[in-house]
C-alpha cells in the first residue's frame, strides 16, 4: 500500500492546483468518445468441447488448501456453466455465460454478495475458462479449470492486487 501513497504523493499531489483548469471543449470531446468505445470483452473460445459431457456434473474435492476450497462441480452446457464452489466459508455459485457476459451476484470473491459479471468458454478441448467483472471494483479474476484423467486443475489469477495476482494451483479428484 506504502508504494500506492508514494506514487500518490510524488505524481499526483504536485499536479494539483487551488483553481480549476479552463474549459477545454475539445478535449471534453475526444474523452467522451474516447470512454463511449470502451468496452470488456467477454472470454474468447468455444462454447462447447468434446469433454463438456464427461466433465459436466462432476463433483470435484480438494485436500486441504491455502484458498480453503473443498469441492468444486461445474454444470456446462452451449449457453455456458453454472460453477459451484465449497469452500471454508460455504457454498458459492457463479453462473457464466458463452460469447456475452451474464449479470448477477456472488459471493466467491470475499464472501459477500457481489454484483459480477461472467463470461466462460472452452480454450481448448480440456480447459474452460471464467472471467469474473466485478463491476463495482477494479477487480476481474480469471478462472481456469483443466480436466484431465478424473482431476481438475484450477488456476486463479486477479488482474490487479496490492500482492501476488497468481493463486497457487489446486488440484481436485472426481469424488
Amino acid at each position: 500500500m506504502q508504494s500506492v501513497l508514494d506514487i500518490v504523493w510524488e505524481h499526483l499531489l504536485p499536479a494539483m492546483q487551488a483553481a480549476p483548469l479552463p474549459e477545454d471543449r475539445a478535449a471534453q470531446a475526444a474523452l467522451e468518445h474516447k470512454l463511449a468505445g470502451l468496452e470488456l470483452l467477454p472470454q474468447h473460445g468455444r462454447g462447447t468441447s468434446p469433454m463438456a459431457a464427461e466433465v459436466s456434473g462432476r463433483t470435484y474435492v480438494f485436500e486441504a488448501n491455502d484458498q480453503g476450497v473443498e469441492m468444486i462441480s461445474l454444470d456446462l452446457d452451449e449457453a455456458g456453466c453454472k460453477l459451484t464452489v465449497q469452500d471454508n466459508t460455504g457454498s458459492h455459485q457463479v453462473r457464466a455465460t458463452s460469447g456475452a457476459w451474464f449479470k448477477g451476484t456472488t459471493t466467491l470473491i470475499d464472501g459477500t454478495a457481489l454484483p459480477v459479471a461472467a463470461s466462460g468458454a472452452w480454450t481448448s478441448d480440456d480447459t474452460y475458462v471464467i472471467r469474473l467483472c466485478c463491476y463495482e471494483t477494479p477487480f476481474c479474476p480469471t478462472l481456469t479449470y483443466r480436466f484431465s484423467a478424473g482431476e481438475l486443475a484450477v488456476d486463479w489469477e486477479d488482474n490487479v492486487s496490492f500482492g501476488p495476482t497468481e493463486h497457487p494451483q489446486i488440484i481436485g479428484r472426481v469424488a
